[in-house]
């Protein structure tokens, strides 16, 4: 069964706030054609680290970023920083 260690759950629970403090500076992702009410865009997809990335390098530790499917939706990973 997948589950986290202590460590794990830690270190996920302290990264979420700063994620999402940062996903709130950058205002939101548009990564088709998302538009504010007043029309312009936001910028936090140029800050995302894996997502549309597939076959390129992870900018942590250079291995090729992977795309799979779950639930009809794309999920991409760096096998070798995460897992899932």
């Amino acid at each position: 069964m997948n589950e986290l260690t202590v460590q794990e759950k830690k270190s996920l629970f302290d990264s979420i706030p700063l994620v999402l403090n940062q996903a709130i500076q950058c205002e939101v992702t548009t990564i088709r054609d998302y538009q504010h009410t007043n029309g312009t865009s936001g910028f936090f997809q140029n800050c995302l680290q894996v997502y549309g990335r597939k076959g390129k390098p992870c900018l942590i530790c250079g291995t090729p970023i992977e795309r799979i499917k779950m639930v009809q939706r794309s999920t991409y990973f760096c096998p070798q920083c995460q897992k899932i």
